[in-house]
C-alpha cells in the first residue's frame, strides 16, 4: 500500500510538472517577393594584342570603359586591337544592392599553349547597385617567349548575389 502511495505521489508530480512546463507563443510571418537578380555579358574580357619578350611579364586590364591597360616586363602591348575590359549588366529589383563574386586564376590556351589570368578586379569593387554596368578587368601573366599558334580564349564566371 505504501508503494502505491509514493508511486501515486510521483506520477501526480510528473503530471503538475508537464502540465506547467509547456507554453505557447505566437508570431507573424511575411514575405517580400522580389525579382531574380541577372547578369548577362555585354562585352568580353580581351587583352588585345600582346607581344610576348624575353622575360616574363604581364599585361594588366582595368575594370572600365575604354580599355586602359598597361603591360610590365617582358610583355610588349600591340595594336589596341579588340582589346576591353569585360562588362556585363545586372538587373533585378530596382535600388537593391547585390555582392559580386569573382574568379580567383583561370587557364587561357591556343589549343596548344597555355598561359594563366589572375587578380580579376571590378567596378563596382564589392558591392553594386541594381541595375546597372559591372566592369571586370584581370591581368593576364605571359610568360618569357611565351609560344602562341592562335588567340588565348578561355571563359570565366561572375557571381552577382542580392545583399
Amino acid at each position: 500500500m505504501k508503494r502505491l502511495a509514493i508511486a501515486l505521489l510521483v506520477l501526480s508530480s510528473f503530471a503538475e510538472r508537464s502540465a506547467c512546463a509547456s507554453n505557447a507563443a505566437t508570431a507573424n510571418m511575411g514575405a517580400t517577393l522580389v525579382a531574380a537578380i541577372s547578369v548577362s555579358t555585354l562585352n568580353n574580357l580581351n587583352f588585345g594584342f600582346v607581344v610576348p619578350g624575353s622575360t616574363v611579364g604581364t599585361v594588366v586590364m582595368l575594370p572600365n570603359f575604354g580599355a586602359p591597360r598597361s603591360a610590365t616586363g617582358g610583355a610588349v602591348l600591340g595594336n589596341l586591337g579588340s582589346a576591353s575590359a569585360g562588362r556585363f549588366w545586372v538587373d533585378g529589383k530596382a535600388g537593391s544592392t547585390y555582392a559580386i563574386t569573382l574568379p580567383g586564376s583561370i587557364t587561357v590556351s591556343d589549343g596548344t599553349n597555355s598561359m594563366t589570368v589572375n587578380t580579376f578586379t571590378s567596378f563596382p569593387a564589392s558591392t553594386g547597385t541594381v541595375p546597372g554596368d559591372l566592369w571586370v578587368g584581370a591581368t593576364a601573366q605571359v610568360g618569357a617567349n611565351q609560344v602562341f599558334t592562335a588567340p588565348f580564349s578561355g571563359t570565366f564566371s561572375v557571381t552577382v548575389n542580392y545583399n
